[in-house]
C-alpha cells in the first residue's frame, strides 16, 4: 500500500520543467487481443506530440485466454521506441511479450520546427478486454 502512495508523488517529480504531458495520439488502430487503454507522452515545449503509426501484435505465446493490465513507459527516438520498461503488471510472466511487442511498434516522432525530439511515453495496455480503449470509435 505504501508504494502506491509514493509512486505517484515520484512520478510527478521525475516530469522535466521543459517538457509537457500531452495525450499520444493513435494514427493507426491497434487490434488484435492487446488493448491501450490510456497513452501519453512528455514532450518538449514547442514541440509536436509523437504518433503511433504502427502497433503490429505477434502471435500469442502463452495462454490465449489470459486476461492482464500492465503500464509501459519508453523512450521514443527517431520513431522508434527505447528502454521500453514495464512498471506495473498483473502478469510477470507476460513481461517480455509486452516488451517484445512494442519494440516492434512504430512511431511519428515527437517534432520541434521539422526536427525530431526525444520523448517519453507512457502507456496502459490490457491483454483480452478488461477496460475499455483508449481512441476506440463507436
Amino acid at each position: 500500500m505504501r508504494a502506491v502512495i509514493i509512486f505517484p508523488l515520484l512520478f510527478v517529480a521525475v516530469q522535466a520543467a521543459d517538457t509537457v504531458r500531452v495525450t499520444l495520439p493513435l494514427a493507426t488502430e491497434t487490434t488484435g487481443v492487446w488493448h491501450i487503454s490510456k497513452a501519453f507522452a512528455d514532450v518538449p515545449k514547442n514541440a509536436v506530440a509523437p504518433t503511433l503509426i504502427s502497433a503490429p501484435q505477434r502471435a500469442r505465446t502463452k495462454d490465449s485466454a489470459a486476461v492482464g493490465l500492465f503500464s509501459v513507459s519508453f523512450e521514443i527516438t527517431e520513431g522508434i521506441p527505447v528502454n521500453v520498461q514495464v512498471d506495473r503488471s498483473s502478469d510477470k510472466e507476460l513481461h517480455d511479450e509486452v516488451i517484445a511487442m512494442i519494440l516492434e511498434w512504430r512511431f511519428k516522432a515527437a517534432l520541434r520546427g521539422h526536427v525530431p525530439v526525444p520523448s517519453q511515453a507512457y502507456m496502459d495496455l490490457s491483454l483480452g478486454d478488461p477496460l475499455p480503449h483508449y481512441g476506440k470509435k463507436k
